[in-house]
């Protein structure tokens, strides 16, 4: 190929291809602009592909619009130096030479201008290589001081501290120092053993007072110590996770002591129940109290301390006592219940009455496993009569009595009383038993006690009149009275006197075989005639019998030579009531048996 390239020639194509796409448009859009770009970007790869690319820089072409026809020039290379002068400048429209240099020695031929443009091209790449590998080193070089700079700033920093991503225990004490670690990590003791009772009132122990020490300071330090703080960046990447276990001492015998006068708690628990409602029977829940196993708390006291936990909530031992009864052992009772019905047991004491339901008697009831049927607990029936025995019996007790010529008084019962009210514990106790195992509702007597005479016949019963009877007194308002020490007597009916004298004569004082005891009794039997045996008489007549005890003490006619004032103290009789034929009359129509009498000094 001819080293000089026509570029007129080639100048003529670029405007044909320029005006290809715009003539005759008086104005270009911005898509004509690209294909102008396009268009110069072809011409440079012809003029690098025919000539010298690296010299060559193309004039920026002028818009086809402004002037379609006008010819284009590109601007004048510059005149390459060599050894014999400045090369020819070159018109648009000639071909443009190049002048051979021959002033080489050794060389017999000029170096054509394609061989020259490759070599310089070479050399440029040469350059840009060794400019390239210089900046990679420096590049390399200042990482390398950037690193090292870094390395020992991390260093500073970290020195004094633990490093980042460190634990202890599972307590992060990253970039901490020694000190704060160590205040961090100490267990709760220094504010003192503070145990939290169940009802939430807190009970405080100072450390001081059972002596309590432990090396968390020294184990803290060791950790600390072993540190390789030249890898320290590691820390950065990778966490470290130490742990220990403090070693403690105390004194536990004053622990104990101390732990011991403390008061847990006062408050049973409580059985759940079955309750009769409106709706229905239904179960109430069992309830917890704070009263508590010491022999269990201590230990799980101890075991906190150990593991160097000293803020202790004592509700979460399991200590405390449970009700025996909860909720669900009585879900198959429950159902009995409501099939078996509610029946109510009714026991009359004349002046009030007890009901038994069923939220009564059904703890006494032991269900079999298909709950389908029961037995009755005969010893808590027993128990449960026995307390109303505590209630309503009299016979025994003493009484409050407003005496005619003493005022208020108070009488016991006497050696000889018979008066008053006195249930027969067993016997009622069978009766109710077999009322419930029967499942009927009944109203019913409680069954008093007897006194049998030697024939074996129940002479009397302890059961007062129960007209007389109430919560206050069972004497009532109709009864005899007798002021031994007066040696007077009144009959009241109804609150009115229908009977009294002072000729009478009790017991000789002075013996106490004879002296007429105190007490209250009732009229037992009446009897007219009748004869007396006692100690040194027999069948001794009277026409009026009056008896008031069953050892033989009694009302009666006695016909003696005086009566009244103090004739008891020296003469007086063994231990009735001696009366005038006619008042022993009147007194013996006027009562009935079962009347209370009440005699006193």
């Amino acid at each position: 190929m001819d080293k000089d390239f026509d570029i007129s020639a080639r100048e003529g194509d670029l405007n044909a291809v320029l005006s290809a796409g715009g003539a005759g448009e008086a104005v270009r859009s911005s898509s004509s602009e690209e294909r102008q770009k396009k268009a110069q970007m072809m011409a440079r790869q012809i003029a690098m592909n025919m000539g010298d690319d690296d010299d060559y820089v193309p004039q920026r072409a002028k818009p086809a619009a402004e002037e379609p026809t006008k010819e284009r020039t590109l601007p004048q290379r510059p005149a390459r130096a060599s050894s014999q002068g400045a090369r020819p400048k070159s018109g648009s429209s000639a071909n443009r030479s190049r002048a051979a240099s021959s002033s080489r020695s050794g060389s017999s031929a000029n170096r054509n201008s394609s061989g020259s443009r490759k070599g310089s091209s070479k050399k440029r790449r040469k350059k840009k290589s060794s400019g390239a590998g210089a900046t990679i080193g420096f590049l390399l070089g200042f990482i390398v001081v950037l690193l090292g700079v870094g390395y020992f700033i991390g260093l500073i920093l970290t020195n004094g501290t633990f490093l980042p991503n460190t634990t202890i225990n599972g307590v992060d004490v990253s970039k901490m120092t020694l000190a704060e670690a160590t205040e961090l990590l100490k267990p709760e003791e220094m504010s003192g053993l503070v145990l939290t009772k169940k009802d939430g009132t807190p009970i405080t122990i100072s450390a001081s007072e059972f002596d309590y020490k432990d090396d968390t300071e020294q184990q803290v330090q060791k950790i600390y110590s072993n540190i390789n703080r030249k890898l320290w960046f590691k820390s950065l990447f990778s966490t470290s996770d130490y742990k220990f276990k403090a070693n403690v001492s105390y004194d536990e015998a004053k622990l104990t002591q101390a732990l011991d006068k403390i008061v847990w708690g006062v408050t049973e628990p409580k059985n759940a129940y079955i309750a009769h409602t409106e709706e229905g029977f239904i179960i109430v829940d069992a309830t917890e109290g704070d009263t508590l196993d010491y022999s269990k708390l201590k230990p799980f006291i101890l075991d906190k301390i150990h593991n160097g936990i000293f803020n202790i909530n004592i509700a979460e031992c399991d200590c405390f006592y449970k009700a025996e009864i909860q909720a669900e052992d009585l879900e198959d009772q429950l159902e009995f219940y409501k099939k078996l019905g509610d029946f109510t047991v009714t026991i009359d004491f004349d002046y009030t009455k007890e009901e038994l339901t069923l939220e009564d008697y059904s703890t006494w009831m032991t269900f079999s496993e298909d709950g389908t049927s029961y037995t009755v607990n005969k010893d808590e029936v027993a128990q449960y009569v026995g307390h109303l025995a505590d209630i309503y019996d009299t016979y025994g007790k003493p009484r409050a009595f407003h005496a005619t010529l003493q005022g208020d008084i108070t009488v016991d019962q006497g050696s000889q009383g018979t008066y008053g009210w006195k249930i027969d514990q067993k016997k009622t106790t069978d009766e109710l038993v077999k009322i419930l195992e029967n499942g009927e509702s009944t109203t019913i007597d409680p069954v008093y006690e007897s006194r049998y005479g030697d024939d074996g016949y129940a002479f009397f019963t302890y059961a007062g009149i129960e007209s007389a009877r109430s919560a206050e007194s069972d004497i009532g308002n109709t009864y005899i009275e007798v002021d031994l020490t007066a040696q007077h007597m009144w009959y009241y009916q109804n609150g009115e006197v229908l009977f009294e004298t002072d000729q009478i004569v009790s017991g000789l004082y002075s013996e106490p075989k004879r002296v007429t005891p105190e007490g209250v009794y009732e009229i037992l039997e009446k009897k007219s005639p009748y004869k007396m045996t006692g100690d040194g008489y027999t069948d001794v007549p009277c026409t009026y019998w009056m008896r008031a005890s069953y050892e033989g003490i009694g009302f009666h006619d006695l016909s003696r030579y005086s009566y009244g004032g103090k004739v008891y103290l020296t003469d007086g009789s063994h231990g009735c009531i001696n009366m005038k034929y006619g008042e022993a009359q009147k007194l013996y129509s006027l009562i009935s048996v079962g009347t209370p009498v009440i005699m006193y000094y």
